[in-house]
């Protein structure tokens, strides 16, 4: 989905994004493309973790379809994560606010903001999996 937010979506939407002549670099439409990516791509990725559609669905359909209470429980164990992509997906967005900087400075800030959304998303969501996760193999140690 990130590849998508600095990619893909800006060169259908303007098939001339990137490829500007020197004249029009400047123009207000294309600072506002500039500036409308990094606020998409400081505030898609958080709020998708944080709606988490995908362990929605595991919890509400998938979980009442389960054979055994084993399969239940897999479903409610949280969404697996990476860390290498998390820092893959801060990088991308560092270097694409980088990348644009000379012509919006502002980028900065609009990037930090979402350095500092995706943190606390991140934090919250990974806290309430491990205490589930503790209090799963805790009741499991204990009987």
């Amino acid at each position: 989905m990130s590849c998508a937010l600095t990619g893909v979506i800006p060169n259908l939407k303007n098939s001339r994004y990137i490829v500007k002549s020197k004249e029009d670099i400047l123009e207000a439409d294309y600072i506002k493309q500039v500036s409308s990516i990094l606020w998409a791509d400081a505030l898609t990725s958080p709020l998708a973790v944080l709606l988490d559609p995908m362990g929605k669905i595991n919890h509400y359909i998938f979980a009442r379809m389960a054979k055994n209470q084993q399969h239940m429980n897999s479903y409610f164990m949280g969404t697996k994560w990476f860390l290498a992509e998390r820092y893959a997906a801060l990088c991308k967005s560092f270097f694409v606010t980088l990348f644009f900087s000379s012509l919006l400075p502002q980028g900065y800030y609009i990037t930090a903001a979402g350095f500092i959304v995706n943190y606390w998303v991140r934090m919250r969501t990974d806290l309430i999996v491990h205490q589930l996760w503790r209090m799963y193999h805790h009741n499991h140690l204990s009987v």
